[in-house]
């Protein structure tokens, strides 16, 4: 979502290249709990392995609260920055997301609160 906040505010090019490679951080962020889950489903909670900002995003997929409850924001981010870049990657991984929870909740492993599915 901070994409959004870098394409609305006024800010020097600078600026922009910074808020850039926050929301590419961040977005890689709520990707990794998906891909990196053996169910395919990202954890409600997880631990960061490097508080260091500059250090390569990774955290510990072993520690944590392993329930889901449904973060659609996780995946806005993840249409919203291949909205705004075009990079294929973006699609990919949402695609990745969503099929996670589409077989879980096909499974009854999850209840997911749409009839859109």
């Amino acid at each position: 979502m901070v994409i959004l906040g870098q394409r609305e505010l006024e800010m020097a090019k600078a600026k922009e290249i910074q808020w850039m490679k926050q929301a590419e951080a961040i977005t890689q962020a709520c990707f990794l709990p998906y891909y990196l889950s053996a169910t395919g489903v990202g954890r409600e909670r997880f631990v960061f392995r490097s508080a260091d900002p500059s250090a390569p995003v990774e955290f510990d997929p072993n520690r944590g609260d392993r329930r889901y409850l449904l973060r659609p924001e996780a995946i806005e981010s993840v249409y919203l920055m291949w909205y705004f870049t075009g990079e294929t990657k973006y699609r990919e991984w949402g695609a990745t997301m969503w099929k996670g929870i589409r077989v879980r909740q096909k499974r009854g492993e999850i209840v997911v609160a749409t009839t859109l599915l």
